[in-house]
């Protein structure tokens, strides 16, 4: 098993997805400059794969998360592994892991699916990766911190290792248990020797209680025959005020009829106002939008006519304009023209000038070479004694000229071809800036700017449209959102009164009821509540309603298991409770009627309307109801027929012979309070299908819009792209212009050049001539007289010829100054002003050809198209404003006609409620005679409550307080004399406890239960004592094994490291003679079979002592050693951890960093044997297979010795990537590294 392929994404510096693929599964070596993110990368593997990482604020994740990553504020690690070994236990050939961070939490996947962080913990530790050995991972500084850490602190590794902090944590909870389990018994030796005093006292007690218990007995004899006389009374009283109370219901009867027939007009008036003015606020909405929508057209008819007049005025100004540009263009080439006069006036002159000037400075130059060849003439009859010495040297001299000649002739040539190729260029840049220009004069370009402007201003029109139309649909949004919010509102109102005539269980059940049907498509098997599955006439509502009772709100399904499978979703979401009525388990009952005309009755199912679907239902609720007129009649008929018999008023009879009934409160009906709710809900559902009609209809307007948005933009875009399409040819044609006049200075400097060489030249072959009549001459000691003469001839000659080559210059300076002076103005000031008045010149006339070219093809022939386009956009401005002023207008007028029929409505219900207040107060009248009554029942039915509650508080009686014949013959003052008796009595027994021996019963049992707890407390205490004295051991035994395992690997990774030292752990024991850690006695790791009886708390720490230069010499300690031993030291433990409790991958950063080049050698050759395949090794080390390693290095020795793979890290823009290279890469990366350190 090995580490396949790593991915990162926003983690730290790693911004963008980074994937390391194919890793070797034996060796991989990372290097890259300091800062480049190395470290970043080897954190993100610790990230996925160790607990480094947990219980993070804020703030630390957010360093985790790269800063540049925008608003996704996470970041991901995922990191793939090759299990074709098994390593991992999925049947999987490759697992992936990945972790994902975020400012809040992390979240886990195992193969794409989401997973705890537990999960991929143990699936980790179970392929090797084990939490109590973190040392596979070894960041910078850990080598470090290792060399460094103390004895004690090897030693808590070494407990670390071993596994001995489990051992810990077990025995910290077992004595937890202890404590607490001694705590428990001295509480219950307190609490038992309580208890034994409170039984003494308690013993004496009892005695007493027993002649009190008998008085109070006949107390509670004569307490119940008084209460129960006063019950008796009191209910006959009750019954006559009941009878009285009937007799003035009757009376007020009509009343109440009249009053809710008053009720329901007031109900429909009020509704019918209610609707009114959600039409009149829908239409106050329309106003508004009218109102809103005529300003916008008036703002926007008034920009509409600014930007006519302003494109009026700037059409006259543009024609100025044109007038302008044109004169200056006539004014700057009249300048220019001037300009170019003068110069070619000049020119003739100063050409003229410079040729004199160059035959001039040419013959100075021949007399100059004269003068020097006959002065060093002169002079060399003072260097050589005779003529062979100087001919000798004549002809050294002759010869160097005669190379500086062809020397010359080689550089003119080269110039002259210089000169050839660059008046070359200059021919093709002449002939490319030509094309340029006629570029810019394309008439396509121009027909395909005005086909895009016609498009536009067609894509416009029809945004137009839809916007209108859009505003249209708006509107009926506005208006059915009102109507949506007030149905909604009168739905809620019409379900609170629904559900206050039902408990909350049962109103949130119903609801819970129909989710649930709809969530598991179940609604063709639940039928409804029965309320909603039938009709009843007003007339038999109230018959109806009190029959069905509480079975109105049961609920109807098709059979049971529908029933019960509904029911469990309830009880699972604890959403209320429900009745159901299945199908399937009502029998069908045929019921005997009795003759409706001879009996004046008739069944209350006929009078239903239903489906016969639910008949079984209706049937088993109404089917055994007779409807009556009077309710003695109805007593007759159910005890004849067993049915039960109701009234049309409520009143009803049941088989049994109950009577029921009296006054009721016709305004609450639950059945009209179910209709509204169903009208309400029907009117809801309506305006809410027509609701999402205009929102799809308003979304598809916007689909349109967007569309059209997205072509028109596109269009404008085309636009600005072609209309600064040429712009890249205008900035070519002036680099090429730049470039040319570059290469007119450079030809002309090397014509210059060329002309000094020519010059040189010349000078050189005069010297040489010089040399050869001065080698075919005689040697003498002074110049002969004709040369003498010549000498001073050239001396005047030279003279005459400066005068007039001053003479020359001046005044060739002065005219080659004016020339500039003229040609930098004209290149510098006139000529551009030129260009730019030609460019706007240019631009003016291909807009007036384009206007030209769009009004040929339409219908208007006006010049400009802007224009006549602000022209059609007003005329069609003004038809919509004209169009939303009659809109308004109509709006006016129908709000106008809902206000009245408002004030008509409301006049109607204000007579109404008159009406309704002269019954009311008829109706009041009997409410106080009412009131006055139910005040007398309530105070008797209180009393006797009182005497009712008394009788029971009283408890158990014995029997003879049930011979009433034995104390009828007493009256009621005779029996409260012989209570108040038997009181004074009891007196006597004030201080008694009276429940002295329920507490010595209660006692006793408490002692045998604390009596039974302790002993289990004992056997408790015996039984942690005995587990800790297990962990105890374990922990040593683990911590021991550890240790032998650790040494053995120690000595021997060590003289792998260092094949002539040796090394060894060494245990150090406290002093048995002084509890002083710091005095100690070593203990060799050899010396294992003393130490077994020993504990672990015994030993102070782990030091190490090696030999680097013989077996045989004396060990130091670590430290006595230098930095770099130590670091080998530190790295040899590490690797003989990891031998004890292999993993399958190390990651290792930089640990051979303060290593000799020997000992990075012996490292390098270790890592790469233990990355290879161990099955030859016979030392037994644990493994069966190389591991995999990932390493970062700058040092050579790793890549040489180890590396299979090589990656390199570079950063970038605060942005680190990671990249596959080769050993040779990595190699000349490392020694570039180490070249910089030397040098610094």
């Amino acid at each position: 098993m090995h580490i396949k392929k790593i991915i990162i994404q926003g983690f730290k510096t790693y911004k963008n997805t980074t994937t390391i693929d194919l890793l070797s599964p034996h060796c991989n070596v990372v290097v890259g400059r300091n800062g480049s993110g190395k470290s970043n990368f080897f954190a993100a593997i610790r990230f996925v794969l160790s607990d480094a990482y947990t219980h993070m604020s804020r703030e630390e994740r957010q360093g985790l998360i790269h800063e540049g990553s925008g608003t996704v504020m996470s970041a991901y690690v995922e990191i793939i592994f090759d299990n074709t070994d098994g390593r991992f236990p999925i049947n999987k050939p490759e697992i992936s892991i990945r972790r994902t961070i975020g400012l809040k939490k992390d979240d886990y996947s195992l193969d794409g699916k989401s997973a705890t962080r537990s999960d991929i913990m143990n699936l980790l530790e179970s392929a090797g990766f084990s939490r109590s050995n973190p040392y596979y991972i070894v960041p910078q500084g850990r080598i470090t911190s290792l060399t460094n850490s103390k004895n004690h602190e090897r030693l808590n590794l070494l407990k670390e290792v071993s596994g001995a902090n489990v051992f810990e944590n077990k025995l910290k909870e077992s004595m937890k248990e202890m404590n607490q389990s001694n705590l428990k018994r001295a509480r219950i030796d307190e609490t038992l020797v309580s208890i034994e005093e409170r039984l003494k006292d308690l013993q004496i007690e009892s005695a007493d209680l027993k002649d009190f218990q008998k008085l109070d007995k006949l107390k509670k004899i004569l307490e119940f025959n008084i209460f129960d006389r006063e019950y008796n009374e009191l209910n006959e009283s009750l019954e006559e005020l009941e009878e009285k109370h009937q007799s003035i219901l009757q009376e007020s009867k009509q009343d109440l009829i009249e009053l809710e027939k008053r009720e329901k007009l007031c109900v429909e008036l009020q509704d019918s106002i209610n609707e009114l003015k959600i039409s009149a606020k829908v239409l106050k909405l329309e106003k508004e939008q009218s109102d809103l929508d005529c300003d916008q057209l008036l703002k926007v008819i008034a920009e509409k006519e600014i930007k006519l007049r302003e494109l009026s005025l700037n059409n006259e100004l543009s024609k100025e304009q044109n007038i302008h540009i044109n004169e200056q263009i006539g004014i700057l080439q009249l300048e220019i023209n001037q300009h170019k006069q003068e110069i070619s006036r000049y020119k003739p002159e100063l050409n003229k000038l410079q040729q004199q000037e160059s035959s001039l400075k040419q013959l100075l130059l021949e007399i100059s070479s004269k003068q020097r060849a006959l002065y060093a003439k002169q002079s060399r009859f003072l260097k050589f004694v005779n003529k062979k010495d100087r001919d000798s040297w004549l002809n050294t001299e002759i010869s160097k000229l005669k190379r500086q000649i062809t020397d010359k002739d080689q550089e003119m040539r080269h110039i002259s071809n210089e000169v050839k190729t660059r008046e070359s260029s200059l021919e093709e840049l002449s002939e490319s800036i030509k094309k340029l220009n006629d570029s810019l004069n394309d008439e396509e370009h121009i027909k395909t700017l005005a086909n895009l402007k016609t498009t536009i201003n067609d894509s416009k029109q029809q945004i137009t449209q839809l916007v209108d139309q859009r505003k249209i649909l708006w509107r009926d949004e506005i208006r059915l959102k009102s109507v949506h919010d007030s149905l909604t509102n009168d739905l809620t109102n019409a379900t609170n009164i629904v559900n206050q005539t039902m408990d909350r269980a049962q109103a949130q059940g119903i609801a819970a009821v129909k989710q649930i049907a709809q969530r598991l498509n179940l609604s063709d098997r639940v039928y409804g509540t029965v309320a909603e599955l039938f009709n009843v006439n007003d007339k038999y509502k109230t018959a109806a309603e009190v029959i069905a009772g509480n079975s109105l709100f049961h609920i109807v399904v098709d059979t049971d298991v529908t029933a019960a499978t509904i029911m469990e979703e309830l009880i699972r979401n604890k959403a209320g409770r429900v009745t159901f009525v299945p199908l399937n388990r009502i029998d069908n009952i045929e019921v005997e009627y009795p003759d409706s005309h001879e009996n004046q009755c008739l069944p209350l199912i006929k009078k239903l309307k239903y489906n016969e679907q639910v008949y079984k239902a209706i049937n088993q609720i109404f089917g055994k109801t007779l409807v009556v007129s009077e309710l003695l009649k109805g007593g007759e008929l159910s005890r004849k027929y067993k049915l039960s018999c109701i009234t049309l008023d409520g009143d009803r009879v049941d088989t049994r012979g109950v009577l029921s009934g009296g006054y009721r409160d016709y305004k609450n009906s639950r059945i009209d309070a179910l209709k509204i709710q169903t009208r309400k809900k029907q009117e809801l559902e309506k305006t809410d299908r027509e609701l999402i009609k205009v929102t799809e209809e308003i979304e598809s307007t916007n689909s349109q819009l967007n569309k059209l948005n997205n072509e028109l933009q596109l269009n404008v875009r085309d636009l600005d792209r072609l209309s600064v399409s040429k712009e890249p040819i205008k900035i070519e044609l002036s680099q090429l212009t730049n470039k040319k006049f570059n290469l007119d200075q450079e030809i002309s400097s090397l014509k210059s050049n060329l002309q000094n060489l020519q010059n040189t030249k010349n000078s050189i072959k005069v010297n040489l001539k010089q040399h050869e009549l001065e080698l075919n001459s005689e040697f003498t000691q002074v110049l002969t007289q004709d040369e003498q003469n010549e000498l001073d001839e050239l001396s005047k000659l030279a003279i005459e010829l400066e005068s007039k080559l001053d003479h020359i210059v001046t005044r060739s300076s002065e005219l080659d100054t004016k020339i500039s002076g003229i040609e930098s103005e004209v290149i510098n000031n006139l000529q551009p002003k030129l260009n730019k008045y030609r460019q706007e010149q240019q631009k003016q006339q291909q807009q007036q050809l384009q206007l030209q070219q769009e009004s040929s093809r339409s219908s208007d022939t006006k010049s400009n198209l802007e224009y006549e386009e602000l022209q059609q956009e007003l005329e069609s401005l003004h038809i919509q404003l004209d169009t939303s002023q009659l809109r308004n207008s109509q709006v006016v007028e129908n709000l106008t006609k809902i206000n009245e029929e408002i004030n008509n409505c409301e006049q109607e219900l204000a007579q109404a409620n008159k009406q309704q207040i002269k019954i009311i107060k008829n109706i009041e009248k009997f409410l106080k005679q009412t009131n006055n009554l139910l005040n007398q029942k309530l105070i008797k039915s209180q009393m006797r409550d009182d005497a009712n509650q008394k009788i029971r508080e009283l408890g158990v009686l014995p029997e003879e307080a049930f011979q009433s014949e034995k104390y009828d013959q007493y009256s009621s003052d005779q029996l409260l004399s012989k209570l108040n008796g038997i009181n004074q009595e009891l007196t006597k027994y004030s201080h008694i406890n009276k429940k002295a021996i329920e507490q010595f019963n209660l006692f006793n049992r408490q002692k045998e239960d604390l009596m039974a707890r302790r002993i289990d407390l004992n056997n408790s205490k015996a039984s942690i004592e005995n587990l800790i004295t297990n962990l105890q051991q374990q922990k040593n035994d683990a911590i021991k094994k550890s240790f032998n395992q650790v040494a053995k690997s120690f000595k021997q990774i060590f003289e792998k490291l260092v094949p002539r030292g040796t090394g060894n752990l060494i245990m150090q024991k406290k002093n048995d003679n002084n509890n002083n850690v710091n005095a100690t006695d070593d203990v060799n790791s050899g010396n294992d079979d003393d130490d077994d009886d020993d504990d672990i708390d015994n030993y102070s720490g782990v030091a190490i002592s090696v030999s680097f230069n013989s077996k045989n010499d004396e060990q130091q300690r670590i430290e006595q050693l230098s930095g770099g031993q130590k670091s080998l030291c530190a790295i040899a433990l590490i690797f003989a951890i990891q031998n004890c409790d292999p993993a399958p991958f190390y990651l290792f950063d930089e640990i051979d960093s303060n290593l000799d080049t020997q000992y990075r050698i012996s490292v390098a050759r270790l890592i790469h044997q233990l990355s290879r395949d161990n099955e030859d090794n016979n030392n037994n080390e644990g493994r069966s297979r190389g591991a995999q390693f990932i390493c970062t290095t700058f040092r050579p020795e790793l890549l040489q010795l180890s590396g299979d793979k090589f990656y390199g890290v570079t950063f970038s823009n605060k942005v680190s990537s990671v990249n596959e290279i080769n050993k040779e890469e990595a190699m000349s990366f490392v020694e570039g590294q180490q070249q910089q350190q030397q040098q610094l």
